[in-house]
């Protein structure tokens, strides 16, 4: 594959993830080992999204990829990414993350988010990848975005991480292990994390399990928790294409979307 044909499957697969965990957001891990594993995109949940569509992971990442598809990766960037942003909160949104609607209320009335330590959610993280493959400066971009709404250190070094682990990903190169983290993660107990420096480990350990790529999502989305979230990371890092079913449903309702992503793929990309 090249390198854009990988970028496109991660794109399509952070959809898949976010259309698929979005029927078990929320739902505690011991309802769900109560029932069928859930690996079917038939939307519902708990803001009843319509079959094939996202939450908040697929709307904070085509707020991105429509923003570099009208102002280039220039200096305009992130005052239109900052316009994306609250058009978006404009619209009310039914999932949206407390420290996402905290600081883009904050730019709408300040032009930019407090420093804020505190907020170390995953906000960012699930819309990091367009900036973290495009043709420009990756990390310096990534975090520009994150910034948006996680003005901290923390969150920053995890977008640092992210950005090289992807790209790795894309080049070929062996990844980091992050054994030290990834050791006190235990995926048949926890939950699908809120908080981005969790998250990111999480997606990684499910990503370094040697089953297919299919079952790796499956996995992640019947966690419990954030799994809306926990399937677009770790559909970020997958370069694969996934599922038939996954993709129709998806192409089905999202055509608007995939367009701009195809058009972001091939001019920034």
């Amino acid at each position: 594959m090249t390198r854009k044909e990988k970028i496109k499957n991660m794109f399509m697969n952070v959809l898949i993830g976010d259309a698929l965990g979005c029927t078990t957001e929320f739902k505690r891990k011991r309802e769900l080992n109560n029932n069928k594993k859930h690996e079917c995109v038939i939307g519902g949940g708990a803001f009843n999204i319509k079959a094939g569509c996202g939450t908040d992971d697929t709307d904070m990442t085509m707020c991105i990829v429509r923003a570099v598809n009208r102002v280039g990766l220039s200096a305009e960037l992130e005052g239109e990414i900052k316009k994306e942003f609250v058009k978006w909160l404009e619209s009310d949104p039914e999932d949206i993350g407390n420290a996402c609607r905290l600081s883009i209320k904050e730019i709408m009335e300040q032009g930019y988010a407090e420093y804020d330590k505190h907020r170390r959610g995953n906000g960012s993280l699930m819309r990091a990848l367009p900036l973290a493959v495009c043709k420009g400066n990756n990390e310096e971009l990534s975090i520009m975005q994150s910034r948006l709404t996680h003005n901290n250190e923390k969150v920053d070094s995890i977008i640092k991480l992210y950005v090289k682990y992807v790209n790795d990903i894309l080049d070929d190169k062996e990844t980091e292990n992050f054994e030290d983290k990834i050791d006190n993660i235990n995926l048949e107990e926890d939950e699908a994390s809120g908080l981005a420096e969790i998250v990111f480990y999480q997606a990684v350990k499910i990503n370094k399990l040697n089953i297919p790529d299919e079952e790796k999502m499956i996995k992640a989305v019947n966690m419990g928790g954030d799994t809306d979230t926990l399937g677009a990371i770790l559909g970020s890092m997958l370069i694969t294409e996934l599922r038939k079913d996954w993709i129709n449903c998806v192409e089905l309702v999202q055509k608007e979307n995939l367009e701009e992503i195809d058009k972001f793929i091939e001019n920034y990309c």
